[in-house]
């Protein structure tokens, strides 16, 4: 009965501690490092705190990378290497 407690104590942690790094990137902003080139205009980024990655669109606003930017890079990289060789 006891580890049942103990587990609920340890996933809470876990969850709080999430909750501090995404809070930090809300305070302070989220700090990047380039995690991807894909051609000289698109490039992923992440945040270091929270793991959450990121695009440059078209318009150059930083936006999250989701499954439809995904496919969208895929795609373009594929034509990308197709393209240049």
């Amino acid at each position: 009965m006891s580890f049942g407690v103990f587990q609920e104590k340890t996933t809470t942690n876990h969850l709080s501690l999430d909750i501090m790094k995404s809070l930090i990137c809300k305070i302070k902003g989220h700090h990047f490092n380039s995690n991807k080139k894909i051609t000289l205009f698109i490039k992923e980024f992440e945040c270091k705190n929270c793991k959450q990655k990121f695009i440059i669109d078209a318009y150059g606003n930083i936006i999250k990378l989701t499954s439809y930017w995904k496919d969208y890079n895929t795609f373009f990289e594929n034509y990308y290497l197709k393209n240049s060789l």
